[in-house]
């Protein structure tokens, strides 16, 4: 499983052949502990953490531990833990490392990245970045901060790698398969969804039409592949209906 390619920042001591060295800041979410569910070739096992005491912290701890202590496939990583109110400051201090990861603390977080990237260091961050329209020229000064110090700041949501998500955005932009999508207007949206709670976890299932109306219903993504096998008769454009069910509620997403 490769991390990611990386130059050492201007100044460090490491040599570009040594290990990638683990700094876990303020751990808030479980995506930080993800990175090392497996052991990853060509970055160290020992791994810096500096958070506040507290819940979080144990619970990244654990899952950490879990990891080290299955029975399938155990990973040895070493923590060393730096806990205490002036985390943050002693961080910037002494940066024990060379790759930042941040995870959940969306408030502020795209001050931390920022933060990170002005002491040289590399970014592995969560989503979102900013939650905030007037962060955006934040997040512009950021990228400008990490280009011209060559560092990466890279989004740590692997899972737009993973094969079938590839597969899925493939097809997607395939205009044979997908169709193209709709323009829109402000009375009659191409794409809206309504939901009463944003933190609703919303099960989304997919209706396709062609020229003969209704042709399946399904969750999964990977059926727009059967419409490669409906022959040159298929049609070229195609309307895309979305619903979401939220618990009894029923919201919806179309294009019209």
């Amino acid at each position: 499983m490769a991390f990611f390619a990386w130059a050492a920042p201007a100044g460090a001591d490491a040599a570009p052949d040594s290990p990638v060295r683990l700094i876990t800041l303020d751990p808030g979410h479980y995506h930080a502990a993800l990175i090392h569910k497996e052991e990853l070739p060509g970055v160290a096992r020992d791994v810096h953490v500096y958070a506040p005491l507290g819940p979080d912290l144990a619970a990244h701890i654990g899952r950490i531990a879990a990891y080290n202590g299955r029975e399938r496939n155990p990973t040895r990583w070493r923590l060393e833990i730096h806990a205490g109110d002036d985390y943050l400051e002693r961080f910037l201090a002494e940066r024990p490392g060379d790759v930042v990861v941040l995870s959940g603390r969306n408030r502020g977080k795209l001050a931390r990245i920022k933060a990170a990237v002005d002491a040289g260091l590399h970014v592995l961050a969560d989503k979102p970045w900013l939650i905030e329209a007037a962060d955006l020229p934040l997040l512009d000064a950021t990228l400008a901060a990490a280009a011209a110090r060559g560092v990466v700041v890279y989004d740590a949501m692997t899972q737009r790698f993973e094969l079938t998500c590839l597969l899925q955005k493939a097809l997607v932009n395939d205009p044979e398969v997908f169709g193209e999508c709709l323009r829109g207007t402000t009375a009659e949206p191409a794409v809206s969804l309504d939901s009463a709670s944003s933190a609703s976890f919303l099960t989304l299932s997919i209706r396709f039409w062609d020229s003969k109306g209704l042709v399946m219903k399904s969750s999964a993504p990977a059926v727009l592949a059967l419409f490669s096998s409906k022959g040159s008769n298929a049609p070229t454009r195609r309307r895309i209906g979305v619903e979401a069910r939220e618990g009894s509620r029923r919201t919806s997403s179309h294009t019209s």
